[in-house]
């Protein structure tokens, strides 16, 4: 390991207060609502490709929210940029948070003993990986930095696979399927190795992808 889990403990305890729970102060909160909420670059990217005109009538979308995107954008790739000194950095971080072990139980905001577990949002689903394919792609949309994006398209899509294979207990960081070593990394390299029109293959099948490696992970 590059670092130990309390590094990525600390990475995803901070990126939680800064951008979910100092959203307001932030203005975090007013640049969701301006671009219409947590899944709707996901959606809109879903629907045009789906609609056949894509990318056309997403880049208009994206055009139409420029200003809430670059915000966020901006202060997304600042953290990562502030935090971690390599994409190696980043892939691990990303690898920790999607096997569901790092917690945080004496973090504010996290009173409730079934969220001290830092897990991505989406239930079974774990929806938030299709947001945040979303929201880079509409990054990529409006040329905002093409290569953190497109490799957090890799990351983000890596830890989608991992976390469903893996199949973690949201309430309990030490009960989830450990994937072995080899396994890891087979997944890890695929998903580096694609390009962004090979990821955005895979997520157009998100709900089959996802059961199917549920299936296989039972």
């Amino acid at each position: 390991m590059i670092h130990g889990h309390e590094t990525s403990r600390q990475f995803w305890h901070d990126f939680d207060h800064h951008f979910r729970y100092e959203a307001v102060q932030n203005g975090f909160l007013d640049s969701y609502k301006e671009l219409g909420g947590d899944a709707a670059a996901a959606d809109a990217w879903r629907d045009s490709r789906a609609a056949g005109n894509y990318p056309e009538s997403f880049r208009d979308f994206a055009e139409a929210r420029r200003s809430a995107i670059e915000h966020l954008a901006n202060a997304q790739m600042g953290y990562f940029e502030s935090r971690l000194t390599s994409e190696d950095q980043i892939i691990e971080v990303f690898q920790d948070f999607a096997f569901g072990v790092l917690e945080s139980t004496d973090a504010e905001h996290r009173a409730n003993a079934d969220d001290t577990r830092h897990t991505m949002s989406g239930g079974v689903y774990s929806e938030g990986y299709r947001h945040w394919h979303g929201f880079a792609e509409a990054a990529l949309a409006l040329g905002l930095d093409p290569d953190f994006w497109t490799f957090l398209l890799k990351v983000n899509g890596m830890a989608w696979e991992l976390h469903v294979k893996s199949h973690p207990n949201e309430s309990d960081p030490h009960d989830y399927k450990r994937l072995s070593p080899e396994e890891t990394k087979a997944i890890t390299d695929k998903w580096m190795s694609l390009s962004r029109e090979q990821i955005a293959a895979e997520f157009d099948k998100y709900v089959e992808r996802t059961e199917a490696w549920l299936e296989d992970a039972i």
